[in-house]
């Protein structure tokens, strides 16, 4: 277990106190985020006790105000004392309670056995539990905080993969519309109905796989294959049949391999592809360019649209949910594609010029190996 694993020091901090007044066990109680009282740890006495309680109990402001431990022998000359909650006066041989405090705030009670000597607690064995009583607050504090962020992150994690997948969502819901607004024109073409199943099925397959990552939770991408990247930009060139400008590719090496996840390259190629038609006029040009570079795999996707300026691309371009569409967009796109690229062991570079395009640069390792993973952006 983890040093800072809750299960693992809360018995710690119990059979440690515990073992200064050679008591033979007890209970710890931890608030928890609601503000009750669970039992975290129990060595020896635990006897199934129903807890009920929480942090205005009478009985538990006395003991964070007291803010030192106390015999239950002696609660007759406490004053003022509130009454002990049953189910702890029901719990056998009941010694003393010692309240764990951080920052002025009650964060567990250690409900001891009596000591097997039988004897009663002096001023130093106050003084001791006390002192020991503030070492074990930092720990449960600590250990109370390092939950909290851990928790934190896999909600994080969550929503990222959440957006990501909201967005590839967007890219699949495209292709479906776009067989939907050409078929009543072209449904009786056996082609085009073959392409619709087509579209449909890889669709299908793809949906599939994003419920299968975010049931595990899978922000990676380490589904990896060798693949001719050629094939994949081909793919989503066509997967852009119909729109204004229609984008071309140029494949200047027969067959170029690279190890990458197919479906999230499709992605990023699906996303710039579409950028830089809608930021292009109808007589501008789009094109995708892929090539051999130094034993690298470069895909390149220049247009001729408006551009960007330097203090856009260095302050905007890559800001999630920053987005320059509107409701229409989710701002997340060039995002993911960082991301995804980088996670691949590559890197992403975009220039661009206002008035006359941008040209955005994939580099993938052809070998399966690793490239620089950095972000260049540049404005001509």
């Amino acid at each position: 277990q983890s040093p800072l694993d809750g299960d693992s020091i809360n018995r710690t901090v119990l059979q440690a106190i515990a073992d200064i007044i050679d008591s033979p066990g007890g209970i710890i109680l931890q608030k928890s985020l609601d503000g009750g009282f669970e039992i975290a740890a129990h060595v020896s006495v635990y006897t199934g006790a129903e807890v009920a309680a929480d942090d205005g109990d009478p009985f538990f402001r006395f003991l964070e105000e007291r803010a030192m431990p106390f015999e239950f022998s002696q609660r007759q000359s406490e004053a003022p004392m509130p009454a002990v909650p049953s189910w702890i006066a029901n719990l056998p041989q009941l010694g003393c309670a010692v309240p764990i405090i951080h920052n002025e705030e009650l964060l567990a009670v250690l409900i001891l056995a009596q000591s097997r000597s039988n004897h009663g607690l002096d001023w130093e064995d106050i003084e001791l539990l006390s002192t020991v009583g503030q070492q074990a607050g930092g720990y449960l504090a600590l250990t109370r905080a390092t939950e909290a962020l851990a928790e934190a992150n896999r909600f994080e994690a969550f929503n990222r993969l959440s957006a990501f997948i909201v967005h590839d969502l967007k890219n699949v819901v495209a292709q479906l519309s776009l067989i939907v607004r050409n078929a009543e024109k072209h449904g009786d073409n056996k082609e085009f109905v073959a392409d619709a199943f087509n579209t449909v099925s890889d669709a299908t397959m793809k949906i599939g796989r994003m419920l299968t990552s975010l049931r595990q939770m899978d922000t990676e991408f380490d589904a990896e294959e060798l693949v001719d990247v050629n094939e994949i930009a081909s793919v989503a060139v066509a997967q852009k049949v119909g729109s204004t400008p229609l984008p071309t590719l140029v494949a200047t090496d027969s067959e170029l391999p690279a190890k990458v996840n197919r479906d999230r390259l499709q992605s990023v190629l699906l996303h710039i592809i579409q950028n830089a038609i809608d930021a292009t006029p109808a007589n501008g040009t789009v094109t995708v360019t892929t090539r051999d570079a130094d034993n690298n795999v470069e895909i390149e996707i220049a247009d001729t649209g408006h551009g960007m300026d330097r203090d856009f691309i260095q302050k905007r371009l890559f800001k999630p949910f920053d987005s320059t569409k509107g409701k229409a967009g989710m701002g997340i796109g060039a995002y993911e594609s960082r991301h995804v690229i980088h996670s691949m062991g590559g890197r992403l570079t975009v220039a661009s010029t206002p008035g006359q395009g941008t040209r955005f640069t994939i580099i993938l390792p052809g070998d399966g190996g690793e490239t620089e993973s950095n972000i260049q952006a540049a404005a001509e």
